[in-house]
């Protein structure tokens, strides 16, 4: 899954070039295309890997991550990145991803990282769980009350809720882009909620409940 359709076009060219190391069941750009395919779907269309783009915006790749591993342990989640990759690794891990490639290496690296994610196991060790530890990690977190946001928190989640982008976000705020997408996931975690948009609809339905 790409939003970049020129990358998603050549990935699959590439991937469908390769018959001997893996079958590309589909391509997307959509995440809620993704979220059905792996979720919803028919059998045959779940895939043992997923490749994912890193650089969404609202729906970001960590939260789609954490849907697809908190519902199974069946599909290996690999991230992608065009530039820097390293502010993404904690996200990601955290959602149960099993490891993070930049896409220019990736022609170099998937052939011998696809049997690893394929057998459930991570590429990177180090900062990554198999997708069985990362699936029981994630039902095992039981919701509890939620903790409140700080002001700097609150500011994000709200220009979130205007339909800021992040890269405006960090404009506005005078931060970089890893800083705003820490506080989304600190944001997410804080308000037990799965996705951005679910915190987002739950900070509404507060401030409704406190203006009342």
């Amino acid at each position: 899954m790409d939003d970049d359709i020129w990358c998603l076009k050549s990935l699959g060219s590439w991937l469908q070039g390769q018959p001997h190391l893996c079958t590309l069941l589909w391509q997307t750009s959509s995440p809620a295309a993704a979220l059905q395919r792996c979720l919803n779907g028919q059998k045959a269309q779940q895939p043992q890997v997923l490749l994912l783009d890193t650089s969404l915006d609202i729906a970001s790749a960590p939260e789609i991550c954490h849907q697809i591993r908190s519902a199974t342990d069946a599909i290996s989640i690999l991230g992608m990145s065009s530039g820097m990759y390293e502010p993404y690794i904690e996200a990601l891990a955290r959602a149960g991803a099993q490891g993070i490639m930049l896409k220019r290496h990736l022609t170099r690296q998937l052939p011998q990282a696809l049997s690893i994610l394929a057998a459930g196991k991570p590429v990177d060790p180090r900062h990554f769980k198999d997708t069985k530890t990362a699936h029981a990690d994630l039902e095992s977190t039981a919701p509890t009350q939620r903790k409140p946001l700080s002001a700097r928190e609150a500011q994000v989640l709200h220009l979130y809720s205007q339909h800021k982008t992040t890269q405006q976000i960090a404009n506005q705020l005078g931060v970089s882009l890893s800083t705003v997408y820490t506080f989304k996931h600190r944001v997410i975690e804080k308000m037990k909620a799965a996705t951005l948009a679910e915190a987002i609809y739950d900070f509404k339905e507060d401030d409704r409940d406190n203006h009342m």
